[in-house]
């Protein structure tokens, strides 16, 4: 070793230590000489460095690094420590310190006077290791700190500090926190004028602006306090921390109310209720100031009670001067009430507008006297309303995303479901010794922490799910070892750990989130570390074995001592009778493809059916034709799926099927959208132009162009768990959960909604036309009379094909989410199987005018053929005799 330092200080010359020593490693020298060999030696402690470690400043003074010689600590500047006189906690003693438990001081090189360039803090006992090569190992980090990080405060023989420096890029708040504060302040602004443009108006003394007024005013108060919370961050005093984050809240709270009081507002005027006026206010004074007092007491006496096991303590001013998101308080005292708020506004909005409608009728004769005080207080009332559903939308929108963002963060907080339910049993582990934290997390007996929504107790025993953590690794069960021979070592491997070309060795329990006791029924043992390798998404390649590389449930390891690590792959036959025998053994898959096929050759007849008659034109023949043509693509591409089963896994040739196949279908769920716009329009009296099916065209087409084009470029680019849909990996469809909602059941569910909805304003319009019409409809020859015949006949057809398509589709969405034994659902996938016949049926047998143009079409094919025949013949004849 020391030939090896005195090799690289003779090849770098005469070079001064001070071109590659980082400043914060350097120590001062003051009492040294050099000797003849170029060596400096310290007079003190007697220690020696060569040249090229040292260099000389001035006289009498040298610039040392001796971090080049030997692992080194850096001592901190009593300086540090002074600024923490009052809250300096007890010395931690020196065997819990260091990982090597045998260390003496004389162990590392040491940097004197050591500096924290912006912030510090002290580490907590049992927190943190200083290993032998003089890294911090910080316990929850994936990477250990250099000696730059850190610095160590000696207090007396065997007990120290270690403070951890803080580096300014280590702390930097959010960008939202310089974002947020300038628009924050704008809008105070803004409300502050607001309440100055009512109180000059004579209109202050109304109930309604009396309402805005309390509104704007408490709004503004709340982005004030939350400017503040924002420029000040976590550097704000606890007193004045717990005074801004509380003002917040009950700024918040109270403008929601005084919402909440001008829609209940709105629907006692509609709804003809007398009030007075005075009376009136004092009550919603009360309801909108009182309420969210009383939310914010209960809130703060929780969080002075100060307990860390109760759900109800928000631990406002503990990190932060606001709630800490993910914990069930944010939901008990802020998004809960919020959103209940919201609901009950849309309620009262709802029946507003019932009662418009159901008014309008009684006072439209009154309405039309131009002097009339019934018209006069009906316009005000109209204003008024307009005005509430002006500021309903602008307020009310902006917070239901808000409330849904934080539910969407932290789902399994506000859903309330058990993690359980998102951990498959291969990647579970019993725990039979653990003690939940106040901070949500699951500490284990052996030090580990299980974040919150990662672990559940069911029958007295704790379970963990840690790949719900993190990137995690399954480790075999001692019982496992011992069936194969092996011995499994206590102390933790370092194994390397591939991450493409870059290899980097780490234990186990460093590098992944750990999966204790697990086994396989029957598995491939891997004993030679060279014959596989674990990478850093946590799977195991092995070149030599079909299917690699293998998911974290597909194999577990052995740590076997030495940095020596075996593992063994479940058996790929045991992979495809658990795994696949509910893709491809079940019944439906030996069922669906004959259906698939019948529907195809009957999707086939209905586009040739169209195009052979002279109704092939319109835009109602050439949308049936576009769903029909994508439906055929599409169960043609199924069929092949389900025939060659898994012998298409993994291949280009099933990426390609499966994209061409999810395209069609989605394309033929568009034109089936289209479709629904169509008739909505017709009866809406909206006229269509020429260019309309060019328009639908577009859509119907691009649409699904656009999702497919993502879903390929990510699936090419990313092995993101939610946003690849891992088209070919587990199966010959998508492989992912998240990929299959976002590329596929979700766009067809929306889509689904959508033609509900389009059929529900069909209805209404049908119905509020059928009597203004009713006349014109009875005349024989009016043309209006046609084409409203016609408008209900294509209803007739669409209600059906959107029965046809959307139930049963909306049963396969179902089918996908809730799951289950697919036997449950072979009804409901033998009728989307058969959706092909049904299209027939009705667009082509069910319908007399298609079958009569079809009829005279063969017809007229028979008269022409036996018209050139008897032509021939003739012709024969004549040429003989001639």
């Amino acid at each position: 070793m020391k030939a090896s330092i005195f090799a690289f200080l003779l090849f770098i010359g005469q070079a001064s230590a001070n071109d590659f020593c980082n400043e914060k490693l350097r120590t001062r020298v003051t009492e040294a000489e050099e000797l003849k060999n170029g060596t400096l030696l310290t007079t003190t402690d007697g220690d020696q460095y060569p040249n090229g470690t040292f260099w000389k400043k001035e006289e009498g003074s040298w610039w040392a690094c001796p971090c080049l010689l030997h692992p080194c600590i850096r001592v901190c500047d009593p300086d540090i420590i002074q600024g923490f006189s009052e809250d300096v906690p007890a010395p931690i003693p020196w065997d819990e310190i260091y990982a090597n438990k045998s260390a003496t001081r004389g162990r590392y090189k040491y940097v004197h006077e050591a500096m924290c360039e912006d912030l510090a803090y002290f580490l907590d006992k049992g927190r943190f290791k200083i290993l032998d090569n003089g890294e911090l190992e910080l316990e929850g980090e994936d990477e250990n700190l250099d000696a730059t990080h850190y610095c160590v405060h000696h207090v007396g023989e065997y007990t120290a500090h270690v403070m951890h420096c803080i580096e300014p890029e280590e702390y930097y708040p959010p960008f939202k926190f310089n974002l947020y504060p300038p628009f924050f302040i704008l809008s105070s602004i803004f409300l502050i004028l607001t309440i100055l443009a009512f109180a000059l108006t004579p209109e202050i003394k109304s109930f309604h602006t009396k309402c805005v007024v309390c509104h704007s005013a408490c709004l503004a108060v709340a982005f004030i306090a939350l400017t503040v919370n924002y420029l000040r961050g976590d550097s704000t005093e606890r007193v004045l921390c717990f005074t801004i984050g509380y003002t917040a809240l009950y700024s918040f709270h109270a403008s929601m109310f005084w919402l909440n009081s001008m829609c209940i507002d709105i629907f006692l005027t509609f709804k003809g209720v007398v009030r007075t006026q005075g009376i009136h206010f004092v009550k919603f004074t009360v309801y909108s100031f009182g309420t969210p007092m009383v939310i914010t007491i209960v809130a703060l006496i929780f969080n002075v009670i100060h307990d860390e096991d109760s759900i109800f303590n928000s631990r406002l001013g503990e990190n932060s001067c606001w709630m800490e998101d993910g914990i069930y308080a944010m939901w008990i005292f802020f998004l809960g009430p919020t959103l209940m708020l919201l609901m009950a506004n849309l309620a009262l909005f709802t029946a507003t507008v019932f009662n418009v409608t159901r008014t309008r009728r009684e006072s439209v004769r009154a309405l039309k006297k131009t002097n009339s005080k019934v018209h006069m207080s009906r316009r005000q009332a109209n204003q008024r309303r307009g005005l509430y559903v002006k500021l309903s939308v602008l307020v009310g929108f902006p917070w239901i995303i808000e409330v849904l963002h934080s539910i969407v963060s932290g789902a399994d907080v506000y859903c309330f479901v058990s993690s359980e339910n998102y951990c498959i049993e291969d990647l579970r582990s019993k725990v039979t010794n653990a003690t939940v934290l106040g901070n949500g997390t699951l500490l284990t007996s052996d030090g580990v922490h299980h974040p919150e929504n990662t672990f559940w107790q069911k029958d007295e025993h704790w379970w963990v799910c840690p790949c719900l953590a993190g990137v995690c690794i399954r480790k075999c069960s001692n019982e496992f070892a011992e069936e194969l021979g092996l011995t499994l070592e206590e102390e933790t491997a370092r194994i390397p750990i591939w991450d493409r070309d870059r290899v980097t060795h780490a234990s186990l329990e460093k590098a992944f989130r750990v999966a204790y006791n697990h086994s396989c029924d029957v598995g491939i043992p891997l004993r030679n570390k060279n014959s596989f390798r674990i990478l850093a998404n946590g799977s195991l390649h092995a070149a030599h074995l079909q299917d690699s590389p293998f998911n974290v449930n597909r194999f577990c390891v052995f740590p076997l001592g030495n940095d020596e690590i075996a593992a063994v792959v479940c058996l790929l036959q045991e992979h495809y009778s658990v795994v696949h025998i509910e893709q491809y053994s079940t019944l439906k898959y030996k069922l669906y493809p004959p259906f698939f096929i019948l529907s195809s050759i009957f999707l086939i007849f209905t586009v040739v059916a169209f195009m052979a008659t002279p109704e092939n034109k319109t835009f109602h023949a050439k949308s049936v034709v576009c769903h029909s043509g994508c439906l055929s693509i599409a169960f043609l591409g199924l069929s092949i799926i389900y025939l060659a089963g898994p012998s298409l896994r993994n291949t280009r040739i099933c990426s390609v099927i499966v994209y061409v196949t999810k395209y069609f279908i989605m394309t033929a769920v568009f034109w089936l959208n289209a479709m629904c716009i169509d008739i909505y329009f017709a009866f809406k009296g909206l006229v269509r132009s020429s260019m309309s099916h060019l328009k639908f065209s577009i859509y119907a087409w691009t649409s699904p162009l656009i999702i497919e084009t993502i879903s390929v470029i990510l699936d090419l680019t990313t092995s993101h768990p939610k946003f690849s849909p891992g088209i070919g990996k587990e199966k010959c469809w998508i492989s992912s959960y998240w990929g299959e909602l976002l590329y596929f059941q979700g766009p067809i569910f929306i889509l689904l909604v959508a033609n509900v909805g389009l059929f529900c304003a069909t209805a209404c319009n049908v119905r509020r036309s059928m009597r203004e019409s009713f006349r014109t409809l009875n005349r024989a020859n009016s043309k209006v009379h046609l084409h409203k015949r016609h408008d209900r006949q294509r209803l007739c057809l669409y209600l059906k094909l959107s029965l046809l398509m959307g139930f049963t589709w909306l049963t396969e969405v179902i089918s996908w989410a809730v799951g289950g034994p697919p036997e449950y659902w072979y009804f409901t996938d033998v009728v989307n199987a058969l959706r092909g016949v049904f299209i027939f049926w009705i667009f082509v047998f069910s319908n007399k005018k298609m079958r009569r143009n079809l009829r005279e079409r063969m017809q007229k094919g028979k008269f022409d053929v036996s018209t050139s025949a008897n032509l021939s013949e003739q012709q024969t004849s004549a040429s003989t005799a001639f």
